[in-house]
């Protein structure tokens, strides 16, 4: 899997906040549910959000809702999801960080620590 549109820290930079909204994915999910209902939280979907991969992927490519220009999603640690799973959520995560490079009207950054990238390099 190509990771190389994620981003990957030791600690989390100083992000300059203006124009930002920040959504930190805490430690502990353990099922697919739990991360739905956080990445629900976190980000403030919209009320129709389905709870479904599908879902996921509709609303990391159109952030309507937001008035903020960047969408900043950082994780505390990589969910704990059977591989398929995990497979599949980090390949959305992937998929939309140049949807929105190339739209250009908001931009989507996604973090996680650096002890990840080996197991997401895994996948």
């Amino acid at each position: 899997m190509n990771i190389e549109k994620l981003r990957f820290y030791d600690v989390l930079p100083e992000i300059d906040s203006s124009g930002k909204f920040f959504g930190v994915v805490k430690n502990g999910i353990c099922s697919v549910t739990d991360l739905f209902v956080e990445l629900d939280c976190v980000l403030a979907f919209p009320w129709y959000f389905g709870r479904s991969w599908n879902a996921v992927w509709d609303c990391l490519r159109d952030f309507h809702w937001r008035q903020e220009s960047e969408i900043v999603l950082v994780h505390q640690d990589v969910p704990e999801l059977a591989r398929d799973d995990l497979a599949t959520y980090v390949e959305i995560l992937i998929d939309a960080v140049p949807d929105w490079e190339q739209d250009r009207t908001c931009a989507l950054s996604v973090f996680f620590p650096s002890s990840a990238k080996a197991a997401l390099l895994e996948l």
